[in-house]
């Protein structure tokens, strides 16, 4: 299954997505030109401004909520793995910043979040507040964050491709570090923004930008643009 994907690196060093990226599109960006194989689903992925197609390998029931989405599981040509639930990341390996596992069972639906988007509400409000529990490499689990999420405008500067941006509802989630808490080593505020196409109620996010680290943020966008 691997050998379809248009990332196919000629590095054997590689350890981490970002070299992948950078050995693979050294010189362009094959990923926006590749024809992909309509028997697969592939989610283009941008790190520091090089772009690369993973496929979908399989998708995976929520283990702790049953009823839930469904956990998508997207493999590079390298074998790195990113987890994504409604477009949130979940899970990923082979990083150089990795989140294990994480568990937000308060999280709220799209659907929910864009009916309250509809409500007239104060500017920068936020529409909903939990809490996330990750587990991170490097030996450092029981992070704890709380998430809170708003509407924002289109934004400029995206790496979203072959869509108009203001054709999407934007949201942005906001990530205030608990466990360790602000101001202590390891406390790291992090953001993470979604663009949803909306179409009579149903919702469907097409488009995600996310750090896992300071030095690491990755843009994930359903390829090809539909």
């Amino acid at each position: 299954m691997l050998a379809i994907l248009a990332c196919a690196a000629c590095s054997t060093d590689s350890t981490n997505i970002s070299r992948t990226f950078e050995l693979a599109y050294r010189g362009g960006s094959l990923a926006d030109r590749a024809a992909p194989n309509p028997a697969y689903r592939y989610l283009r992925t941008v790190v520091d401004g090089r772009s690369a197609l993973l496929v979908l390998g399989y998708t995976d029931p929520d283990p702790a909520t049953p009823d839930a989405p469904p956990i998508e599981v997207w493999y590079s040509a390298e074998g790195e793995v990113v987890r994504l639930q409604q477009g949130r990341v979940v899970g990923t390996s082979g990083l150089s910043t990795d989140w294990r596992s994480t568990r937000a069972p308060d999280a709220p639906t799209w659907g929910s979040l864009v009916a309250s988007a509809a409500q007239d509400r104060a500017a920068g409000q936020a529409l909903a507040t939990w809490q996330r529990t990750r587990d991170e490499s490097a030996y450092r689990s029981g992070v704890i964050d709380r998430i809170s999420v708003h509407a924002i405008a289109a934004p400029r500067g995206t790496e979203l491709a072959g869509l108009a941006p203001e054709s999407l509802q934007w949201f942005e989630e906001r990530a205030e570090p608990i466990v360790p808490p602000a101001g202590t080593p390891g406390a790291v505020r992090l953001t993470a923004r979604y663009a949803l196409r909306v179409d009579s109620g149903a919702t469907e996010v097409v488009y995600t930008e996310h750090c896992l680290g300071p030095e690491l943020c990755l843009s994930l966008q359903r390829w090809p643009a539909r």
